[in-house]
């Protein structure tokens, strides 16, 4: 639209107006627009003493306004603002969101309100009053952000989807270290124009710290290993360390803040250009624009678990390379990778798919109670609640009868096959195992056998028996390197696998407990739920067919002025 053309839009006494641009130190007048940060609604001599003097009328645009409606509950439309106290005290984020809120609602002067945000979520509930929606499908499709790619399955060639956390850290570096090459988009003297970074989300502070020391551990191995990275343990981990920062605060107030601020520098010898590795705290959101992040690895379900903290981990992402020519762009198109655990890839594709695909979102609201129309159909239903509880009882004797059998063990290969299925492509991985040595599993079998009391000592491992006492180390190790030997196993070294089945074996020989634990629920009481006191639910339109089941009634053209039409191209497309 050019200037011209938006000008003709405007009401005739707009048209060709000068527009003033304000602060709340300003004299404020009609016809001028005010700038200002949240701030100024709950600080001392703040905008509301200039603002709505002299006027009955003013519009509100707000950025980020997901951080307001955070405290509106749309069941019963109202403001959880009751309270100035709040666990966090009474300066904390939460107590200046709902004072924002508090300001965009209680202010009479304020007769139109509109709010932007990337993140249009209440956790996990679409906000309900969106006028437009520009979603990441349209702009995926438009070549205005990268591609996501997201794991969907993990099958090793053993059958098992279990990884150990090193393995998923070598999964994770293959990953990076592929982005590297790939989207450097080097120019035409061989330099790199991006340096591609990879962020892991992490739940807590501790659990960032945890895995800050695993990842930089598993990273000197690994260059000792596959690169020759030579020095002391120490002196390797200090070198590997500049590669990986800690963000556990806001940018503004992180120790780490001129790295960040330069994340996107490609020579390593300046600030922010050795960075490949940050572990963060979900604090890496609104204002921290950058565009050379490749991959996002969230380190447990519960960093990932609504579409809020989805759509503003996911938004650290998918912005394209700005120094990068559109047409090399365009010929390799880059791709955000979600390196998620296996076990919650589901739960994590279906907010994934929600938060990236533009769909049609169907809602559905109680009614108040009425005497008269549909409001008089409420009712009540009650549910039974049940208390968890746990006993002990007295086990069931042992059967003596049985012996136990030989120790047999699986051989294996050096590396593990993994096959990746991503919502994108597939792809298999060569992982490093990890390994035991005969020693470590004969240490933990031997203590076992030491701290158990015995109502008698003899044991019959076949050719090894043992009287009169509890078997030695050379005694365990014996059978070990016996069935090793027999199952074609060289060296010193047994998988993880191996490592149970020698437990299950040994264990056979400990004695069994008296008692076991059984759980149960308990009937407790009887609570009656409303229909009216239900909070409003939504869904897309493309997931009716999978978990949800929602009725139109007949009486609903009395209600809602929808085409008939669309009720039957509806049906024919679930059905």
């Amino acid at each position: 639209m050019t200037k011209k053309e938006f000008n003709d839009k405007l009401p005739q006494k707009y048209r060709g107006k000068a527009i003033n641009l304000l602060t709340d130190n300003d004299p404020i007048e009609d016809d001028s627009i005010v700038i200002e940060n949240i701030n100024a609604v709950y600080t001392f001599g703040s905008i509301t003493d200039t603002l709505f003097k002299d006027t009955k009328e003013v519009l509100v645009l707000g950025d980020e306004i997901h951080h307001a409606y955070s405290h509106l509950k749309y069941s019963d439309n109202r403001l959880v603002l009751d309270k100035e106290e709040w666990p966090e005290g009474k300066k904390s984020e939460a107590r200046d969101e709902r004072l924002w809120m508090r300001f965009l609602r209680e202010h009479k002067e304020i007769t139109r309100h509109i709010g932007f945000t990337g993140t249009p979520y209440n956790q996990d509930e679409y906000f309900t009053d969106i006028i437009y929606n520009y979603s990441i499908k349209d702009a995926t499709e438009q070549k205005y952000i990268k591609t996501i790619n997201a794991i969907i399955r993990t099958e090793t060639d053993e059958g098992d989807d279990r990884l150990t956390i090193d393995q998923r850290f070598e999964m994770v570096l293959k990953n990076h270290l592929e982005n590297r090459e790939k989207y450097a988009y080097k120019n035409s003297a061989g330099k790199r124009r991006v340096k591609p970074i990879t962020i892991f989300i992490c739940p807590n502070i501790k659990n960032t710290q945890k895995r800050i020391d695993e990842f930089i551990s598993f990273l000197v191995n690994y260059e000792k290993e596959h690169n020759g990275l030579t020095g002391s343990y120490s002196e390797t981990y200090d070198k590997l360390r500049k590669k990986v920062i800690c963000v556990v605060s806001r940018v503004s107030e992180s120790e780490y803040k001129d790295e960040l601020n330069n994340i996107e520098e490609t020579d390593s010898k300046k600030v922010g250009g050795s960075v490949e590795f940050i572990f963060a705290v979900n604090k890496l959101s609104e204002g921290w624009d950058v565009d050379n992040v490749f991959q996002i690895v969230p380190m447990e379900e519960r960093v990932f678990n609504s579409k809020l903290l989805i759509s503003q981990v996911l938004g650290r992402g998918m912005r394209l390379p700005r120094n990068v020519p559109f047409g090399r762009i365009i010929s390799n198109y880059p791709v955000l990778t979600v390196t998620n655990h296996d076990k919650f890839a589901d739960h994590i594709k279906a907010l994934v798919d929600s938060v990236t695909q533009s769909d049609m979102y169907l809602s559905s609201t109680p009614l108040p109670v009425s005497n008269e129309g549909r409001g008089k159909h409420n009712f009540a239903l009650f549910n039974l609640n049940y208390i968890s509880n746990t006993r002990l009882i007295d086990a069931d004797k042992p059967d003596e009868s049985v012996t136990p059998g030989n120790l047999f063990l699986t051989p294996f290969d050096e590396n593990l096959g993994v096959k990746v299925i991503r919502t994108k492509d597939e792809k298999r991985y060569e992982l490093a195992r990890d390994f035991y040595t005969i020693d470590e599993v004969v240490y933990d079998i031997h203590n076992r056998f030491k701290l158990r009391p015995f109502e008698s000592l003899h044991f019959d491992f076949g050719e090894v028996i043992v009287e009169d006492r509890y078997p030695e180390e050379d005694d365990i190790k014996k059978i070990i390197v016996k069935s090793m030997k027999e199952a074609g196993i060289d060296g010193n070294k047994l998988s993880d696998e191996n490592r149970k089945q020698i437990d299950i074996y040994f264990n056979q020989f400990l004695p069994k407990s008296k008692k076991k634990r059984i759980f149960e629920n308990i009937e407790g009481n009887i609570k009656p739920i409303a229909t009216y006191e239900m909070d409003k639910v939504s869904t897309r339109l493309s997931e009716l067919d999978k978990i949800d089941i929602y009725l139109f009634s007949i009486l609903i053209r009395k209600f809602i002025p929808i085409n008939p039409c669309f009720f039957h191209g509806l049906y024919n497309n679930l059905f």
